[in-house]
Order: C-alpha cells, then sequence, then structure tokens
C-alpha cells in the first residue's frame, strides 16, 4: 500500500506521504530485525529514506541509570541513526519504572522534532508487551500508526529452513530426517523459550555435528541428512531447553514429542542371537502375533490334557453299558453326555478366544508404547529381540527397562 501511494504521488506531482513508524510484534526468532534490515533498504529504493542505514539497539540499552542518562542514551541513538532507520528491540523495557517513561518522552519528542524528519521508528517486542506499553503512552501509541505482526513458526516452517540450508550447501535431507524434524520443533514449541528461526539454526548446526560424526570413517557420493542424524541432534536440542528437574512425562502436552528421542543406541546384533541379522529382521523373526498364535495353540493343548474336567467327561464318554440298561434309556443318556462335552467345548472355545484377544490387546498396547517412545520413521513394526525391541528396519532399538521406566513414571 504505502508502496503504490508513493508511486501515485510521484505520478501526480503531488505531496508524498510520510512513511510513518512502524510497531513489529512477534516473538524473538521470527525475523523481525530481518525484516527491518529489508525495510532499510526497500525504502531507501523507493526514495522514502534517505539512507539504508540501519541502528540497532533495545529498550534495556536505551534506560539510563540515573536522572538525565536516559535521555542522553535515546539522544544518541536518534543523531546516529537521522536519514535512516532506528530499529528498538524489546521496546516494552521502555514501560518499566521512571527512567522507562523519560526514554518514551524522548522520543515522542523527536518524531515531532524537523531535526529528524525523514526517519522511520521501529518498534519490536513481544506483542503483549507491546501493547500494554503502547497502552502507558497515549501520545507515544499514536505516532506508532503501522502494525507488522509474526506470527511463531510452525513446524513445517523449521522443516523448510532446514531443506534450504541443506540445498544451499548441497546436502541431501531425506524425507524421513524430515518427518522426525517436523517432530522436533513441534516438541521445541510447547517448551518455554522457544526461538523460531533461532532454534532452527542451532538444529542445523547439531544436525552437522552429528552428520560428521557419522561419516568420520567413511565417505558418502551424496551428502545426506539421515533420520539417525536428525534423531541424535533432536535429542540434544530437546534435552538442553527441557526443564532439568520436572519429569518428562508428567505432562501429557510433552509426551508425543520429548519421549520419542529417548532410544537407546543401536546395540551390536552378536549379543543376541535373536537378532543376528537385522536386515533380514522380517523374514527371520517371528511377529508378535505370530508368538501369540503359536503360545495360545501351546497353552490350549496343555489345558486339554491337565484339565480335570476335560479327562472326567472324556472317561464317562467311554464307560461300558451297565447290564439291565434298555436301549431307550441307553440312547438318552448317550445323548446328555454329548450335550455336555459340546457345552464343555463351547465353554472352552469361548475362554480360549477371550485370553487370545485378550493377548492380542495387550500386544498392540506394547506396539503403541513402543510408537510413543521411538517412532520408526518407516512405519515398520517392532520386533521381541531378547532384552528389548527392534524396528522392521534393524536401525532402532527400545529396551524393556526403558519401556517400563517411559510407562512407570
Amino acid at each position: 500500500q504505502l508502496r503504490n501511494q508513493l508511486i501515485v504521488a510521484d505520478r501526480e506531482g503531488s505531496g508524498r506521504p510520510e512513511v510513518g513508524h512502524f510497531v513489529f510484534r512477534g516473538s524473538p526468532g521470527t525475523g523481525k530485525t530481518t525484516v527491518a534490515r529489508v525495510m532499510a533498504e526497500i525504502l531507501h529504493a523507493m526514495n522514502a529514506l534517505g539512507t539504508t542505514k540501519l541502528v540497532e539497539t533495545s529498550g534495556l540499552d536505551l534506560t539510563g541509570e540515573y536522572v538525565g542518562q536516559t535521555k542522553a542514551k535515546v539522544t544518541e541513538k536518534l543523531v546516529e541513526a537521522k536519514g535512516g532507520l532506528l530499529f528498538i528491540d524489546e521496546a516494552y523495557e521502555l514501560g518499566k519504572g521512571h527512567f522507562g517513561e523519560e526514554a518514551m518522552t524522548t522520543l515522542v519528542a523527536a518524531m515531532t522534532d524537523p531535526t529528524y524528519a525523514g526517519m522511520v521508528i521501529v518498534i519490536a517486542g513481544y506483542p503483549k508487551d507491546m501493547d500494554v506499553m503502547l497502552n502507558r503512552n497515549a501520545g507515544l501509541k499514536s505516532r506508532f500508526t503501522r502494525f507488522i505482526d509474526f506470527p511463531d513458526w510452525e513446524p513445517e516452517d523449521g522443516v523448510a529452513f532446514l531443506r534450504a540450508k541443506a540445498e544451499k550447501e548441497e546436502m541431501k535431507l531425506q524425507g524421513e530426517a524430515e518427518t522426525v524434524l517436523a517432530q522436533t520443533f513441534a516438541a521445541l514449541k510447547v517448551l518455554d523459550g522457544f526461538g523460531n528461526g533461532r532454534d532452527a539454526v542451532r538444529v542445523w548446526k547439531e544436525l552437522k555435528q552429528c552428520r560428521a560424526q557419522r561419516v568420520f570413517d567413511s565417505v558418502e557420493e551424496v551428502r545426506t541428512i539421515t533420520a539417525q542424524d536428525a534423531v541424535m541432534a533432536a535429542e540434544t536440542v530437546v534435552a538442553a531447553r527441557r526443564p532439568p528437574d520436572g519429569p518428562v512425562l508428567s505432562q501429557s502436552s510433552l509426551v508425543k514429542y520429548t519421549s520419542m528421542f529417548r532410544v537407546e543406541e543401536q546395540q551390536p546384533r552378536r549379543e543376541d542371537s535373536l537378532c543376528e541379522a537385522t536386515k533380514e529382521v522380517e523374514s527371520e523373526e517371528v511377529s508378535i502375533e505370530e508368538e501369540l498364535d503359536e503360545k495360545e495353540a501351546t497353552s490350549v493343548e496343555v489345558e486339554a490334557e491337565e484339565d480335570p474336567e476335560v479327562d472326567e467327561d472324556e472317561k464317562k464318554t467311554k464307560e461300558q453299558r451297565d447290564s439291565g440298561v434298555s436301549d431307550e434309556d441307553w440312547e438318552e443318556l448317550e445323548r446328555a453326555k454329548e450335550a455336555h462335552a459340546a457345552h464343555l467345548d463351547e465353554l472352552r472355545r469361548a475362554r480360549d478366544q477371550a485370553k487370545l484377544e485378550e493377548e492380542r490387546r495387550r500386544a498392540e498396547a506394547i506396539q503403541e508404547k513402543i510408537r510413543r517412545i521411538c517412532p520408526c520413521p518407516a512405519g515398520f513394526k517392532w520386533y521381541k529381540c531378547g532384552g528389548g525391541w527392534r524396528c522392521g528396519g534393524g536401525s532402532h532399538y527400545v529396551s524393556d527397562a526403558q519401556l517400563n521406566s517411559q510407562f512407570t513414571c
């Protein structure tokens, strides 16, 4: 809109409108300072600003410690930014205390002083804090006519940033790695101190460090960021942000994300004869359902052999006909025996089916718990391997001890 106003004014030969002053509202790392730098260049290119100069300061830096010092600090920055753009980050600090009031009064006076005509002032900070500060000084609020809001990054914004960084450095970012990274940003977002772009930069640095460790003894034909790199980087970044004394699983909002990175390093396959060849695990390992089927089949056979009630009925069905019993009575008795045996079989089948269904539900619950601790990016099923569980691809492992500790908190 401002650009169009300036173009129309130049075309019609009328007076150019004032650029005005701006309020940037947003959390740290959302790009406020970057936009301010670009804005200075654009306004200068449009002849709306005398220079591309950008002077950065903060509300705390402008606040003095004694009477008169604050005014001197503010005036110094105004003179330095004359003809350009003055960017005051964390400007809400100006709304605190007596010296903050002095700083705001000095700014208001400068905005109407011809000495500083043509200068653009941008104040920035958290949305709520900025609104509180402006409401404390009606004169200052009336001078800022343009507001730009900077929303917090969504997980896909963080992934897009990392994808662009990878492309710039000629690296390949695996799709599975992107899935893990999206979960990483979702985890960071629910923790205190989410830094948006700043956190994205840190994740990128951790990714490169983790990758360097992985490829130290090998050479990649295509420089790649893998899911393994992403999980290791996520563990480091999320652990650094997680409250030191709070239980990880105490808040349901954190369970879904922060616990998923607590994965043990891949165990040596030689320590477990059931997992000697991870790449062939799907063909060599028996799935949970198959194990349960075998277990149920065995238990039914054992129960049939050891159940005294069944044995007794089998004996009755083989009893010899006593002498003197009429054919009619014997046939009736035989029908009663058969009906009784059929009833027992029906009860046993119902009992076995109920137990089987219960075992299947228990197995699915275990799978779900493991997926919450360590979701396999490829969606592979988990298989029981000695003292723990390993995904079908072989690269992820969760021990029984870890599984128990995570879900007994």
